[in-house]
């Protein structure tokens, strides 16, 4: 099976800081002999609609004319009604046109979606069809029979993948779009760590969410279980160094629902209870990426005797810093509103004065609550 990246020029757009959620499943409508893959590059790029797809399949080849890293034209049609955008989602149209083998353009589309699946680590309840996304009949030649078709589609693409398309020959589909991703996932937002930090931590935690946890756990960053850790958990092994040798222990790990999850979580670890905020003091003060990635190592983020310097490495190798620029780091400091009452939840012991930007559990509601009844009780 042949790939080829033919980017187009129009009707390709920005992601606005959206991740990849889901994968959207369509066809072409488009039964004319000749009307394969590579023959709908014309009408894609200069239609007037702003319709486009990522990848179109037949029984010959593979074609991606919108690279990963961007949005294409596909389901704008659901206004976002059902949660699947144009912006966190890619599409394949399938082509159905009646001088192709269906069977081989079948085939290449449940392959494509298996490497695609794992490479952007969509599961399988986001594999979706375009009438998911706004309820247009589409794919409509699987919709026959209350699209058992669709059905024994989704059974298909859970088998084991036969072929590897080396689709980072020709696509944006390699390391720089993994740093797009997540660059785009914090582009914005106030922050602990900066954003250098963050992509490097999540490349080397991670080989490029290619390693086991990043796949099967959804973790980016190697943040194991702790006790306020509410959600799942996924057990493998792992290596730690101490300062005489290197060994292996099986640890539990905190598992998430999307690479998104994981990647929020982890700027929200170092303030997530009081004693990260005093351990993390140096990383959460720092505004360089240097000193925020030896901070990291001094504070005890990782076991690895070098992993400050790889981290800084790896920031200096792809430019990273240049994500940096214009960051609004968080200070995790009472907002001017609320310093005067803060200052009293100190003086009457309500709180110790640590992490006021910090979640509060319903626990610490009723512990603050009481404290400040037993006040009035003291008055």
């Amino acid at each position: 099976m042949k790939f080829l990246f033919r980017p187009i020029k129009r009707n390709a757009y920005s992601r606005k800081g959206n991740l990849i959620q889901y994968l959207v499943i369509h066809d072409t409508g488009n039964s004319n002999k000749g009307a394969g893959a590579l023959a709908h590059r014309n009408y894609v790029e200069n239609n007037t609609r702003g319709a486009s797809a990522h990848y179109f399949v037949d029984d010959k080849v593979i074609v991606q004319y919108v690279g990963d890293s961007l949005s294409a034209g596909s389901v704008g049609d659901g206004k976002g009604k059902y949660g699947i955008t144009n912006a966190n989602s890619l599409s394949i149209e399938m082509c159905i046109n009646s001088d192709a083998d269906y069977a081989k353009t079948y085939k290449n589309t449940v392959e494509l979606t298996k490497n695609l699946m794992r490479k952007f680590n969509i599961p399988l309840d986001r594999v979706v069809r375009h009438y998911d996304a706004s309820r247009k009949n589409c794919p409509g030649h699987m919709s026959k029979n209350n699209w058992k078709a669709w059905w024994q589609f989704k059974e298909d693409i859970q088998k084991p993948i036969e072929w590897q398309i080396d689709l980072s020959k020709d696509s944006e589909f390699g390391n720089d779009d993994f740093i797009t991703q997540i660059a785009n996932s914090i582009e914005g937002q106030k922050l602990n760590v900066l954003p250098s930090v963050t992509i490097a931590q999540a490349i080397l935690e991670s080989n490029w969410g290619k390693s086991d946890l990043a796949i099967n756990g959804k973790n980016l960053f190697g943040i194991k279980d702790s006790k306020e850790w509410k959600g799942e958990i996924y057990t493998k092994k792992t290596k730690e160094q101490d300062s005489l040798k290197t060994y292996t222990i099986t640890a539990n790990f905190r598992k998430y629902g999307s690479w998104l999850e994981s990647i929020q979580d982890h700027d929200k670890f170092f303030i997530s209870t009081p004693w990260r905020v005093q351990n993390y003091q140096r990383v959460l003060k720092s505004t360089n990426y240097k000193e925020q990635a030896q901070a990291l190592q001094a504070c005890g983020y990782a076991t690895d005797r070098e992993y400050a310097n790889k981290l800084i490495n790896l920031i200096e190798k792809y430019n990273l810093q240049k994500f940096d620029k214009g960051v609004i780091k968080m200070e995790n400091k009472p907002s001017k509103w609320a310093e005067k009452d803060w200052q009293w939840g100190i003086d009457n012991k309500i709180t110790d004065g640590t992490n006021p930007q910090g979640l509060c559990t319903r626990e610490q509601v009723v512990a603050m609550i009481k404290r400040a009844k037993e006040n009035e009780s003291n008055n």
